[in-house]
């Protein structure tokens, strides 16, 4: 059965110091990302697919439908004599480790959403967290344009392969005869834009909450924040793969 996670309030977490004692780790399965109410959309939508005739799609969303979940680390300790639980991406931490965490007080413990360990700059947050606010728009910005520019490059380009003649009696033909062709290309990259924002928008929640950690944990300027970016510049051959993916390097 499908465990679904329910994200912070992200207004009560709070700032704990200490070393890391009586710890636990388990790499267990929960859904981060999808409440279940968008797995009951998908099992519709699976179901009308196959009504009519629709197979490929109705395949593809029944998968969906039943795999949204994903792995993460569930983590427990006693932090400065509190019991602390929570979801960590990946936790590099151990028994004796001194480390700072964001906790949000519970009825008889305190979740965490966020750990680091000032002593070789890991930090580690709750899944799918990694980028304060103005990074996350920053960086879905930059993929847009890549996967524009490549759109637009293979699109300008395929007549080439017909030689430089054939290339610019192409496009000589198309703009005087076609001239809707070019609103074809703005109105790609229009509906592209529009699926970016999309994305950008659902994975809000996590950036919020990123961004609250980082706040939490004193770190400055965390709209700027972007781990994935820092792990690359911090990250040494000794490190394990999962560094700069699950848990990272500030």
């Amino acid at each position: 059965m499908t465990k679904y996670i329910s994200h912070s309030n992200e207004s009560s977490l709070q700032k704990m110091t200490g070393k890391i004692s009586s710890y636990q780790k388990e790499r267990l399965s929960a859904s981060f990302v999808f409440a279940e109410s968008d797995q009951t959309r998908m099992g519709v939508l699976a179901v009308a697919y196959s009504a009519t005739s629709l197979t490929g799609q109705a395949a593809i969303m029944s998968h969906y439908a039943s795999s949204i979940e994903e792995e993460a680390d569930y983590v427990q300790f006693v932090l400065d004599g509190k019991q602390i639980k929570g979801w960590l991406w990946r936790s590099p931490f151990k028994e004796g480790d001194e480390v700072v965490a964001a906790v949000e007080k519970r009825e008889g413990h305190y979740e965490l959403y966020g750990m680091m360990r000032p002593i070789d700059k890991v930090i580690s947050l709750y899944p799918h967290c990694s980028r304060g606010k103005q990074s996350h728009i920053k960086n879905a910005i930059k993929w847009w344009f890549i996967f524009m520019a490549f759109v637009y490059t293979v699109t300008l380009l395929v007549p080439l392969l017909g030689g430089v003649l054939t290339f610019w009696r192409f496009w000589i033909d198309l703009l005087t005869e076609e001239p809707s062709f070019s609103y074809v290309l703005i109105g790609l990259g229009i509906f592209f834009m529009v699926m970016v924002a999309c994305l950008t928008r659902k994975w809000m929640p996590f950036v919020r909450l990123a961004q609250k950690v980082f706040r939490v944990l004193e770190l400055p300027s965390p709209s700027n924040i972007d781990l994935k970016k820092s792990t690359k510049l911090h990250k040494t051959e000794n490190d394990p793969p999962e560094c700069g993916v699950m848990y990272f390097k500030y």
